[in-house]
């Protein structure tokens, strides 16, 4: 047994045992535990960093790195998190003399007999961790988020210990380098060139970055951006507004918090295949290339796509990189400031697109979708080792955190939600702020309880069902008395404003509604005439399952304005789910929004709304009866002069229904381009799709359906996701 086992195992037993002043037991990750202790230990963190990158990509990056903190108690060992994917040893040395330490659990273990109070200063000679330096033959770039920093260099991997980075990098000399400060000096030897970085600003180890490579540059009077796009279209069309988007955005956040950028740069790296849109690294904003580059047949919709990708990297340089969260349970916090000030920096530009229809569509059927379950969870949630930081992410953060941030400004007003957020990014500027400390701040701003609002809305999960009453007097309306009960029984209740709307045959009349009780009585139409219908949440900011007529039901088709109408249809879905309706009078609603609709936004929530109750809430002898309705309608719809996004989403839902009788032959027909439809554009991933669908149901066809696709089929990766569903797809033949 060797003697660092044996070391190793002391201390081990030594850092478990329960005395306050001893961290807990060494684990793997990096735990809460950990974390808390080691930011009582030290303070004032910065890392000299080399690394030197071999021409070829297989070959090892030797590096080194100097480690400057200031020590507050040397009670404890010192616990560095180190996890490369390699068994290279490291040297840790101190004035010369190498110290005995311990690797152990993803760690590195240096005993507090080697520090002193105050400032201390180690050099650790090792090998970069591969696993989240992106290699490729003639490029490479770090993601080190949430807890990845610690597999390429050995760090204090938790965003609560925020350092500075003087970074030195030795390429290849046809590469360029990209990284969070300014490039101070650079110098060329055998074949390489040798890149030294400014000391950065600030920023917590997941912010760190670097990126080196064959790239062209583009620059503008303040950025700098790497790229590799090869389409002279796509540069010549992109380049301008990718720098003017930018500047654009900094300009808004720089009004909007009353803070000037507070970075030493910003520059930009577009990667080939990206793992996300973007990551917003300090002065270094990392982009998948695709979404920047686009020529001038690109979509007002994918223009507009890369204007929010780009508002809201800009906007987390404040919201996330300037004000960090504490602890990785907070990351929902940074993702929806992004997306809430990309929505100010961008809606406006976009003129002919109806924005608050698509924060409906995209944001409450996908929050609802958890949200009504038994396994739905709240949006903040705990987290006891940031190795688990994966598990947070999810659509209640990205689609029902929004919906709660809307509510919240509207709860505060937009100019005190402003001022709450100037102080914020004031008073914990290159600091770490929790969203209770953000409470505290907006708490000041308004006579509402904010801490209890928030009790429910970021620290509880479900939502609310609506019930209501309305009286009347001598036939006009007297008072709508409205209830609210938590879907899972418990006793939660969300204050909200929404809009409740009385429809009359020439007119509606909308009143915006402040709900703070769970029970509340509304007399703001008293005095009217009865309505012919009254539509609950018509402005689609209230959150929850509301109350729906039968004249809304039956007659929601003939509502003009689009928000009121997408938003009773996802209300008719979700009231037949809790069982309030039946299914086939949703059912006979969204059969009529097939025939009627002409949003494509709508038609594709009709679309996913219609598979859902079509194949998993209706029985055998139902499908048939509304198979024939639902395929007739479609079929008459692509004859027609509907638009191409029309048809498109008519087409999806054709396919997943059209299974038997006439709607199978003309399906069939389409794939064997016997007929073609008018504004109908199928690409090569739909004729697959139909094939798949046709063996399914057409047995006697099956074989020869799935040879012909297959000879179709070109991309590679289809390919072989065909080639593993067609074995299943032929034994289908008897069934």
């Amino acid at each position: 047994m060797s003697k660092s086992f044996v070391y190793g195992f002391i201390l081990i037993a030594i850092l478990s045992c329960n005395s306050p002043s001893k961290p807990n037991r060494v684990e793997s990750g990096v735990s809460k535990l950990l974390a808390d202790d080691r930011k009582q230990q030290i303070q004032n963190v910065n890392y000299e960093l080399a690394f030197k990158i071999p021409k070829e990509k297989t070959k090892p990056i030797h590096a080194n790195l100097i480690l400057t903190f200031e020590v507050l108690n040397t009670r404890k060992p010192l616990i560095l998190d180190f996890k490369p994917n390699h068994q290279h040893p490291i040297k840790v040395i101190r004035k010369g003399e190498v110290l005995e330490v311990t690797q152990i659990k993803e760690h590195i273990i240096i005993p507090n007999k080697y520090l002193k109070k105050g400032t201390n200063q180690f050099e650790i000679e090792f090998q970069a961790g591969d696993l989240s330096l992106n290699r490729n033959e003639d490029f490479l770039y770090t993601l080190l988020v949430p807890d990845r920093a610690r597999t390429l260099f050995p760090c204090f991997d938790q965003p609560n210990i925020k350092a500075r980075y003087k970074l030195q990098l030795e390429v290849p000399k046809n590469w360029k380098v990209l990284s969070s400060a300014p490039i101070k000096n650079t110098f060329e030897k055998d074949g390489f060139t040798t890149y030294d970085f400014d000391l950065s600003d600030k920023m917590s180890t997941y912010l760190f970055s670097f990126v080196a490579g064959q790239f062209k540059s583009a620059i503008n009077k303040k950025n700098e951006l790497l790229y590799r796009e090869n389409n002279s279209a796509k540069i010549k069309f992109s380049l301008p507004n990718i720098f003017k988007l930018h500047t654009n955005s900094i300009a808004f956040l720089e009004n909007y918090t009353h803070k000037a950028y507070p970075f030493k740069k910003l520059d930009f790296a577009a990667i080939p295949a990206f793992q996300y849109g973007g990551m917003e690294h300090v002065g270094a904003i990392q982009y998948r290339e695709s979404s920047l580059f686009l020529d001038q047949s690109a979509t007002i919709n994918q223009q507009l796509n890369r204007a929010k990708l780009i508002a809201h990297e800009s906007a987390h340089m404040w919201f996330g990189n300037l004000v960090t969260m504490d602890w990785f349970d907070d990351v929902w916090l940074k993702e929806v400031f992004a997306n809430f000030m990309a929505d100010k920096i961008v809606n406006p530009n976009f003129t002919t697109i109806n924005h608050e229809l698509q924060f409906l569509t995209g944001h409450y059927p996908t929050a609802f979708n958890v949200d009504r379950t038994s396994g739905s969870n709240a949006i903040k949630q705990p987290l006891k080792n940031l190795q688990n930081a994966g598990s947070l992410y999810g659509n209640i953060i990205y689609h029902k955190a929004p919906i709660m941030m809307r509510q919240l400004e509207l709860l505060l007003g937009e100019e005190n939600f402003k001022e709450g957020m100037q102080s914020y990014i004031d008073q914990f500027a290159f600091g770490n702020a929790t969203w209770e400390d953000l409470v505290k701040i907006l708490d000041k701003k308004t006579t509402v309880d904010i801490e209890q609002w928030s009790n429910v809305w970021v620290h509880q999960p479900g939502r609310p069902i609506f019930t209501s009453k309305i009286s009347f007097l001598n036939n006009l309306v007297n008072e709508i008395h409205i209830s609210q009960n938590a879907e899972d029984g418990s006793s939660n209740f969300w204050p909200q404003q929404f809009e409740i709307s009385l429809v009359y045959p020439k007119k509606i009349v909308s009143k915006k509604i402040d709900i703070h009780n769970p029970q509340q009585t509304i007399d703001v139409f008293k005095g009217l005439a009865k309505p012919s219908s009254i539509i609950y949440n018509s402005n689609g900011y209230g959150y929850g399952v509301f109350p729906i007529d039968s004249v809304s039901i039956s007659q929601n088709h003939l509502i003009k304005n689009d928000l009121t109408r997408a938003q009773n249809y996802i209300n008719i879905f979700e009231n037949a789910l809790s069982g309030r309706i039946s299914v086939a009078l949703a059912i006979a609603s969204f059969n009529r929004g097939l025939t009627y609709e002409n949003n494509a936004l709508i038609l594709q929530n009709l679309r996913s709304n219609c598979n859902t109750l079509y194949w998993y809430f209706l029985n055998a002898k139902e499908r048939n009866f509304w198979q024939a309705k639902f395929c007739e309608n479609i079929w008459n719809r692509l004859q027609s002069n509907s638009s191409a996004n029309i048809k498109k989403e008519l087409f999806l839902l054709f396919t997943t229904i059209a299974y038997q009788g006439k709607s199978l032959d003309n399906l069939y027909r389409i794939w064997n381009k016997d007929i073609q439809i008018d504004q109908l554009n199928l690409n090569q991933n739909n004729y697959t799709a139909i094939a798949m669908q046709l063996a399914l149901y057409n047995p006697s066809k099956a074989s020869a359906i799935l040879a012909t696709a297959k000879n179709q089929i070109k991309n590679k990766d289809q390919l072989n996701r065909f080639d593993f569903l067609q074995p299943a797809l032929s034994n289908n033949q008897n069934k």
